[in-house]
């Protein structure tokens, strides 16, 4: 909850770049992206895993949406 709250108070917090899979009323799955171009990896709990796919082609449209032309990840090990 509190890395939540500390991201949407966020100077850059733009509640129409992140994305959430709902199943039967409760979020079973998000994915964002940042002004930047970056996106994160589609989250999804084991069960709902099938959300993935639809979260991240979500994510795509809506930077298009936004005349984001470039999608780029960057992740550690």
């Amino acid at each position: 909850l509190h890395e939540v709250q500390r991201r949407i108070r966020a100077r850059d917090f733009e509640p129409r770049q992140r994305f959430y899979a709902v199943h039967e009323g409760q979020v079973v799955g998000y994915c964002n992206f940042s002004r930047n171009g970056r996106v994160s990896y589609p989250w999804t709990l084991a069960e709902h895993r099938a959300a993935a796919q639809p979260l991240f082609e979500a994510v795509l449209r809506g930077m298009r949406d936004q005349g984001l032309p470039l999608a780029f990840a960057a992740y550690r090990k």
